[in-house]
Parts: structure tokens; C-alpha cells; sequence
């Protein structure tokens, strides 16, 4: 049965069809409702259901078609409403622009007469348009006509001697809606007999308050589409200045997944131009963005901002023609968090990008930032809101978290991208969550296609594509970690610039930056036409110093998630202006523009987050070689200063992870392994049975021990009231040294828990593990999980502690997340019958076939093990 809602706008479209003022009302509501909803619509009831689609018109919302009425002075439609009769000239225009207002006056001003000359001065041939408003929307398609061109556009009417004819034309600097609010009042008195007239004063004051309304509208979108349009191009921290990347002419569409917004476990596939129709169609909408540091958050909000501001083809339709329509329509900000002070809002982020001064030349208002803000919260449905790097964020997020609650910026639509830590409140609050995957294979050889073919060497991208197995399906790929990294944009940028230097894949993370700080410093030797450095270990040292000089500062700020840095920032660490000098031109960083002309401090930044960790791992890893620090030069005994204890407590904060992984990658693996031995020998030797609390009493342990305990994050612990250790952030190379000595001086510890989960151990030596279970006899709970294991690794640890007859005291074994498809049955047998005290085995994820499934069904009824329960 039908509504009276629904009856009401049937006959409110009857009524504009009946009076053929369709395309009268497409020009009315082409901010409001998408270009393609707009091209589609044959009768105003298609206009009108495209409305109710993005919230504006509800049962509950009949304001927008009072609205239509006023502006459009089609006061007979009032007729048509079953509802409750309403006031006319109480109704408040907050849908329509005053630029629309002006449209509205124009379009009904217009002769056939004029509308041939305005055809004959920008058509050749001509288009022979049915009417005014056919005209209107073919202009503003072409953006011929807009409110930034809107002076421009009566100039060359008046050219041809239409300016002086039609009074919309002759009023350039009267408010638009003066006029509209006369004939509302004039023609809503013929309708109903009801008006009552509004003071002259009060008209002028209403008047005034709409002309300050368009003239801040118009200089902020303006203001916003200069700055957003120089989004186009960047230079990446691995190029020199004098390179610039087109973000349009190498941005590729990533892997997304949506979250239901009902179930937020649920996802499913998606693409950037289905999650902006959802974004565009929510009214208020709050939607998070979320993917790991490098994956491509930043690159798509500067890709969405540029695509707004340059009004270019939609890289998003399937037709290289169509019209662009993110954000018709809105203001749309893009604003980076870590640029946030303590105690500012998002109004002050801003604010604080904006030139008052140039606000007050180019409008004639007054030099007052209370006027934008002002604005902002009353107009809050035309901003659009893009916040880079929650994660970046220094101060408390309870302003974005404020933010997603809706208590500022009601009305507008907020886009937040952000690393996946700490997100839970704002995932709780949004309307939309879609997680960044990355580059499929298809995307990656796209990416490197366009790469090469940028820069004018698309050969030497065929050989990277082949180099990477690209185009074919092998069982093995040649590079598997290197592969992995390419789903992540700014890594594999990394590798087409490593590929062009050398035509050479490293094989692991701190290989690649090695690689990659080797690249940065020979774009900067071509400039100065130095000699290519071919070693990592050959850098120039002073070359090193101010790279260590960059990662002493960059320490500095992670420690508070700060990843820009300032001149004064170095200068404060040192003295020596050379190295500071150096430090900024190396390639590491680059200049970004001030905020705004008053605040000229020009702020470095690093392109990525992984870019300051690298380096700050660099930083510690010279820490740790300078035993001998009384010997160097004065300018590296400033740098290289100790840390005190609470600065090495603060290594195992969370900021730090990243840096710490790097730390250990730029040390030697022998080195390393040597002192994680003497540490854990120190602490957990057999003959002492005193329980963890008193390990660290009377015990002495060196400097360079406890900073590799905290770079390794080796956290002594009591769980179950077992003696324990739990090692983070270890690298295969060094595990496998570290057993080696241990192997070779035949110790034995006591450790009853020993959690090594999360490293990556892919392809560790299986001497080394059989080694690690023979040395802790006393071990109960081993835990392995997501370490990267293979199924070869198991087969030959069964293999092995077979052969030398070891029986473990082992109650609990983890080795959950890693690939055992190619788990041998006979050896997890093995491996089952030298733990018979086990009764916890945690094998989820582990893609085990069907038949090792049944085996481990089977194993724990035939053997009598005492299993609390199996997870496959």
C-alpha cells in the first residue's frame, strides 16, 4: 500500500514532468546526486529515487523539495502534497549553493534568442540546443560553466551584448538569492494569500550573509583544488629531487576487501570505484581505510584528491571518456594527521593550511579564521574530510575516535586510512571498512610496466617480469621474498630502481635496504659525479655519518610516532653543519612545502614510514659496534652516545618493532648469536633452580647484552610457574648461529618455556633445532607458531632427534600458521613418539592434507597419548 510519502513525490513528479521542467531540475540537483543518476533520468521520479539513495529525501526529509520549490519559484506544485501544509518563505536553502541559486535565475532569464548566441559563441558546429536548460548542463559537463568560472563566463557574454540584457547577468555582485527571495514572497502571496513581507534590513542582513556564504565557498574549493592538483607528481625518498613520479600515470588499482558493515567479520572483494559509489551514496559516511605501512593508503587519498581537483576522466568508470564524479560537487580536504598539534582539532588542521592573509585579498573579508570555521560547521555536508596516517598520529586519537562518533563534522564525509594497530574504536564506528591488500600478480606487472615504461626502458621491465616469474606458474619461484614484497607499492618501486641500478634481487628485507640505501646515495654520486658505490660496506664515511646522524633524530621522533623531521631537528643532535647539510641531500628525505606562507619552517620527510625504521635501525646497529667509541673521531663520538637504561627499555616499545628487525639485519648474525648465547646463559644455566624472579639478582650483564636482549625483545617470564623466555624479532641466520654455539660447548639450560613465535624461520638449519630440543631437556611448552616453518623441516627434525634417540619432556608443542602440506607421516610419527608426556598439540592453519588428519585421529587412540585436544 502506498504512503503518503510515496503518493507525494508521484504527484510532485507528475507535476514537473506535466510542465516539462525535467531538465530544469537535473541543472538544480547536479551537486546533490551522481552525473551518471543525473544522464539516466528520464522523468523527475528517477531524479527523485536518485535522491532518496543518498539520504537527502526521506519520509521524514521533505525539506529538499520545499527547497526545489522556492528556489525554483514553482509554487503550483504546492498543490500536489498530501501531507502537512508548509510555510514557503520559513523554509532555509542549506542544499542549494547560492552558485545553484544563480543557475536557477540564469536558466529561467534565458531566450531562445540568447540561448542560439551563447550555442553560436562555444559550439562550432553548433548543438542546436532544445532549451536553456539543455544548454546549461551540456556547459557545465565541459566546465565551461562553474562557480570558479563564473566571471569569466559573464565576461564573454557580455562580449556579445547579453550581460546588459538579463539582470542574474547585471547583478554579478549582488547576492544571487535576493531575487529568488522576492519572487517566493510575490508568487507564494498569489498561491496562498499568506506572506508576510521581511524588513528591508532584515533582507539586506540575509543578503550579506549569503554573498559571505558564496564568497568563502568559492575561494575554498578553489584554494583546495590548486593544492590538490599538485598531488599529481612526488618525488620518491629512492630518487633524487629532480625526478617526479605521476601518480595518474603510475597508480594502479590494489587487492580490497570490504567488511560488512552488519558483520564486521565477513569481507568480500572490491574495487576503489564500488567502495567510493558506497562512500558517496551514505550521507555522513565514516569509512576506514586500513592495510600495512607501504601497501597504498596514502597513494589512494592523493589519488582520490587529485582525480577531485583536476576534474579529469574517471579512473574509476569502465570508459576512458566519461566525466569525473568523485566528490562533485564537495570541498574536499586532504589533511595528514602527524601534522596535528596537541590541543588542535581538525578545524585547526585546516586552518592552519589555509593563508588568511590571501583569504582576506581575494574575498574583501575580514582577516578572521572564525569566518572558515564557521562556515565549515554549517555547511559540514559539502566537505569531504581525507586523514592520512592514524597511525602517525602524535597526539591522543580520541579526536578521530570523536571524530567517527559523529559529535563534529556530522554531515560530512570522513576518509581515514591508518596501519591496522589500534583501530578497534574507529572500526566500531564506521560505515564503511575496507582493507588494502596490495598487488595481485596481474597488478605487479602492470605496476612494472608502467614503471619502465615511464622512464623510457620498458625492456629492462620485461626482464624484471621474467626475473620474478611473473608470467608463468612455476612450483618454485626464484625470489619468493622478494615476490612477497611486491604487493606492497612502495617496495616494489624499490625493486624496479634497485632492478634498473644492477639487474640484482636481494633476498630478505635488510638485504633489500641495504640495496636500497646503496641506490639512494649513487642517485645522489650521479649528481655530484662521484664514484658508484658497488658495496654496502664501502659507503664513504661521511656518507655514514650523516645517515647515522638521520637515524639518531628519526630515534628521537619514532619514540613519540613522529616521522618528519626539520633542520633544527638535526642541528640539535649535532654541531657539525657539514653532516647536517649532507644529511638532507642524501636522498633519504625530501622537502615538503610549508603549511602555509607565515610558517616557513621547511619539514623533511621521508616518503615512507620504513624509510625512518630502516634508518633507525641503522642508527642502533652503530651503537652496538661502538665498543670502542673513546677512539673515534669527536664528530662520531657525538652521534654515537650510549643510550641510558630507560632508553633501552624504551626499545621495546612498539614503535619500535620495524627498527628493531633492521637493527639486527645491519649487525652481524655471528656477532648477534655470540651475545643472545651469553645472555641466556647467564640467566638460565641448568644448575640454577631459583624460579624467575630471581634471575636478575647479583647476576652482572654487560652493556652490549642487554641491548641485544632489548633489540631482540628477550622477555624472562613465569607462565604456568615454568621458567621461560619468550624471543621476538630473531632472523633465521641468526637462530642458527646462536644453536651453533651453544651445539659446540655442549650447554644445557633450564628453561621449561620457550617461545620463539613470530620469526622467520624459513629454511633454518634442522641440526640447529634438533640441537635447541636436546640442550632444554626440562622444556615443556615449545611454541613455534607462524614462524614460516615448511613441512621439510618437521620431516627432518623427526628424522633426526630419531636417529639420536631424544626423549623430550614436552607437554605442549605450537606450531600453528605454518605450511605443513608436505608434512611426512612417518616423520611426525617421529616426532609424536620422543614427546610421550604431550598432551597439547596446536596445528591450526597448517594446510594438513586429509590423510595426516586422519593419522593424527587415529595416533591419539593406538598410542595412549593423553592429547587435551587437537587443532588442525
Amino acid at each position: 500500500m502506498a504512503t503518503d510519502f510515496d503518493v507525494d513525490l508521484v504527484n510532485f513528479s507528475e507535476w514537473y514532468d506535466k510542465n516539462n521542467l525535467v531538465r530544469q531540475l537535473k541543472v538544480l540537483y547536479h551537486d546533490l546526486i551522481s552525473v551518471a543518476d543525473i544522464d539516466k533520468a528520464n522523468t523527475t521520479i528517477d531524479l527523485l529515487n536518485a535522491l532518496r539513495k543518498t539520504g537527502r529525501l526521506s519520509p521524514g526529509n521533505l525539506e529538499l523539495l520545499y527547497e526545489t520549490i522556492k528556489v525554483t519559484q514553482t509554487f503550483g506544485a504546492i498543490k500536489v502534497f498530501q501531507q502537512s501544509i508548509f510555510e514557503v518563505q520559513e523554509i532555509q536553502i542549506i542544499n542549494f549553493t547560492p552558485y545553484r541559486h544563480w543557475i536557477a535565475d540564469f536558466g529561467n532569464e534565458l531566450r531562445k534568442a540568447a540561448v542560439k548566441k551563447i550555442d553560436a559563441l562555444f559550439n562550432n558546429p553548433l548543438k542546436n540546443y532544445e532549451d536553456s536548460w539543455s544548454m546549461i548542463i551540456d556547459l557545465e559537463q565541459r566546465q565551461i560553466l562553474c562557480g570558479e568560472r563564473k566571471e569569466e563566463f559573464i565576461n564573454k557574454l557580455n562580449k556579445i551584448g547579453l550581460a546588459s540584457t538579463m539582470k542574474c547577468l547585471t547583478q554579478v555582485n549582488v547576492p544571487n538569492t535576493s531575487k529568488t527571495e522576492q519572487g517566493t514572497q510575490k508568487e507564494f502571496k498569489s498561491e496562498t494569500g499568506d506572506v508576510s513581507t521581511n524588513s528591508n534590513k532584515e533582507q539586506e542582513t540575509q543578503n550579506k550573509v549569503e554573498s559571505e556564504t558564496e564568497k568563502i565557498e568559492t575561494y575554498l574549493i578553489q584554494i583546495q583544488k590548486d593544492k590538490c592538483s599538485q598531488a599529481s607528481t612526488f618525488t620518491p625518498a629512492i630518487m633524487n629531487d629532480r625526478y617526479k613520479v605521476d601518480i595518474s600515470q603510475m597508480f594502479t588499482d590494489m587487492e580490497l576487501l570490504t567488511e560488512s558493515e552488519n558483520n564486521k567479520e565477513t569481507s568480500k572483494p572490491t574495487t576503489l570505484e564500488e567502495v567510493i559509489d558506497v562512500i558517496s551514496s551514505k550521507p555522513g559516511c565514516r569509512a576506514l581505510i586500513e592495510g600495512e605501512g607501504g601497501i597504498g593508503k596514502t597513494t589512494i587519498l592523493r589519488h582520490l584528491s587529485y582525480t577531485w581537483a583536476t576534474n579529469g576522466p574517471n579512473q574509476y568508470t569502465n570508459g576512458p571518456n566519461q566525466s569525473n564524479n568523485v566528490f562533485k560537487g564537495k570541498i574536499v580536504f586532504l589533511l595528514y594527521l602527524r601534522d596535528l598539534e596537541k590541543d588542535a582539532d581538525i578545524f585547526d588542521l585546516i586552518i592552519k593550511q589555509l593563508d588568511m592573509t590571501d583569504f582576506n585579498v581575494k574575498t574583501d573579508l575580514p582577516n578572521d579564521s572564525r569566518l572558515i570555521r564557521k562556515f565549515i560547521k554549517k555547511h559540514d555536508t559539502k566537505v569531504v574530510l581525507l586523514l592520512d596516517g592514524l597511525d602517525e598520529l602524535r597526539v591522543n586519537n580520541q579526536i578521530v575516535i570523536s571524530l567517527f562518533r559523529k559529535d563534529n563534522f556530522k554531515n560530512s564525509t570522513v576518509i581515514l586510512t591508518s596501519r591496522p594497530e589500534n583501530i578497534d574504536k574507529c572500526i566500531k564506528e564506521c560505515n564503511v571498512h575496507v582493507r588494502v591488500k596490495g598487488f595481485n600478480k596481474k597488478s605487479i606487472g602492470k605496476y612494472i610496466d608502467k614503471h619502465f615504461t615511464y622512464f623510457g626502458r620498458p625492456a629492462l621491465g620485461e626482464s624484471l617480469r621474467i626475473e620474478l616469474d611473473i608470467d608463468t606458474y612455476p612450483v618454485g619461484r626464484k625470489h619468493p621474498e622478494a615476490y612477497s614484497m611486491c604487493k606492497n607499492p612502495m617496495l616494489l618501486l624499490t625493486i624496479c630502481m634497485l632492478w634498473e641500478d644492477n639487474q640484482n634481487l636481494p633476498s630478505d628485507n635488510t638485504a633489500l635496504f641495504k640495496q636500497l640505501f646503496r641506490s639512494i646515495l649513487n642517485q645522489f654520486n650521479k649528481i655530484e659525479n662521484c664514484q658508484k658505490i658497488t658495496k654496502f660496506e664501502n659507503i664513504p664515511a661521511e656518507y655514514v655519518n650523516s645517515m647515522i646522524l638521520l637515524g639518531k633524530c628519526m630515534y628521537a621522533n619514532l619514540k613519540v610516532n613522529k616521522l618528519s623531521i626539520t633542520k633544527q631537528d638535526l642541528t640539535d643532535k649535532h654541531s657539525n653543519t657539514n653532516i647536517v647539510d649532507l644529511a638532507l641531500k642524501l636522498g633519504f628525505v625530501y622537502k615538503e612545502a610549508p603549511l602555509s606562507k607565515f610558517n616557513c619552517e621547511r619539514i623533511f620527510m621521508p616518503l615512507h614510514k620504513l624509510i625512518v625504521e630502516s634508518l633507525v635501525g641503522f642508527y642502533l646497529s652503530k651503537l652496538f659496534e661502538s665498543e670502542n667509541i673513546k677512539d673515534e673521531c669527536s664528530d662520531v663520538r657525538q652521534l654515537l652516545i650510549p643510550l641510558g637504561d630507560d632508553e633501552l627499555d624504551e626499545i621495546k616499545s612498539e614503535y619500535f618493532n620495524v627498527a628493531r628487525h633492521f637493527a639486527l639485519g645491519f649487525l652481524d648474525a655471528a656477532t648477534v648469536g655470540y651475545y643472545l648465547k651469553q645472555y641466556i646463559t647467564k640467566h638460565f644455566p641448568l644448575r640454577m633452580r631459583s624460579r624467575i624472579r630471581k634471575f636478575f639478582f647479583g647476576i652482572k650483564i654487560t652493556d652490549k647484552e642487554r641491548f641485544i636482549a632489548n633489540i631482540l625483545d628477550i622477555k624472562p617470564f613465569e607462565p604456568y610457574r615454568y621458567v621461560g623466555v619468550s624471543i621476538r624479532n630473531v632472523s633465521r641466520d641468526v637462530f642458527n648461529n646462536f644453536l651453533t654455539e651453544f651445539s659446540h660447548e655442549q650447554v644445557q639450560l633450564a628453561l621449561e618455556y620457550l617461545d620463539i613465535s613470530g620469526n622467520n624461520l624459513h629454511n633454518i638449519d634442522v641440526n640447529s633445532m634438533s640441537s635447541l630440543l636436546i640442550m632444554c631437556p626440562k622444556l615443556r611448552l615449545l611454541d613455534m607458531s607462524h614462524c614460516n616453518l615448511s613441512g621439510d623441516v618437521i620431516n627432518h627434525l623427526g628424522t633426526e632427534c630419531s636417529l639420536k634417540q631424544v626423549q623430550l619432556a614436552l607437554r605442549s608443542l605450537r606450531i600453528s600458521g605454518n605450511n605443513f602440506h608436505n608434512i611426512d607421516v612417518n616423520s611426525l610419527s617421529s616426532l609424536l613418539i620422543m614427546c610421550p608426556k604431550l598432551d597439547w598439540l596446536d596445528m591450526r592453519h597448517c594446510s594438513l592434507l586429509g590423510e595426516v588428519i586422519n593419522y593424527l585421529t587415529e595416533e591419539c587412540s593406538n598410542r595412549g597419548i593423553n592429547f587435551y585436544t587437537v587443532y588442525i
